[in-house]
């Protein structure tokens, strides 16, 4: 079975429809401010037991939300709330250091491919480009022959931890 979530509209999905018992019940509820929950239970149910209308748009939205968590329960997906949980101080920080592993694995398998100031892959220049090139490119040139590549001379990891000691 497919599951399509519709998100978590809630009851302003409800004011979509025709007949919309919310405004009803926001009238109840303002005309009665002293009244309990039962009291309008009973009020509300007198002004919509003969309004077809009404009473489907109630019964829509039960059917509605009953629908979708029985489909969702069904389905073996974890039950929706309203509001997102809190996250953990420590939840954060393992993200946040789980985020610093891809930049640093990322940045670790792109280092050769970068496009350098002459246009070239840093792994087609030679040591004499990065050294006029300068920054922490001069560190790297300090590695590789001034006629010899430096994708020739050094590997990926090799550059990665050049850079990472000259940017720190």
């Amino acid at each position: 079975m497919t599951y399509i979530d519709h998100g978590t509209t809630g009851a302003y999905r409800q004011t979509w429809r025709k007949g919309n018992p919310r405004s009803l019940l926001e009238t109840i509820i303002a005309n009665n401010a002293k009244a309990n929950e039962k009291r309008i239970h009973e009020l509300f149910w007198r002004e919509i037991e003969d309004d077809k209308q009404l009473l489907r748009a109630c019964v829509e939205y039960w059917l509605d939300n009953n629908y979708h968590s029985l489909t969702r329960e069904m389905a073996g997906l974890p039950k929706t709330t309203n509001k997102p949980s809190k996250p953990t101080v420590a939840a954060v920080r393992v993200v946040k250091e789980h985020i610093r592993e891809r930049i640093a694995h990322e940045a670790r398998l792109a280092l050769l491919d970068w496009i350098m100031p002459n246009e070239k892959r840093l792994a087609d220049c030679t040591g004499k480009e990065c050294t006029k090139i300068g920054g922490w490119l001069a560190a790297l040139a300090k590695r590789v022959p001034p006629t010899k590549t430096v994708g020739e001379s050094l590997s990926e990891q090799q550059v990665f931890e050049i850079w990472d000691r000259a940017t720190k």
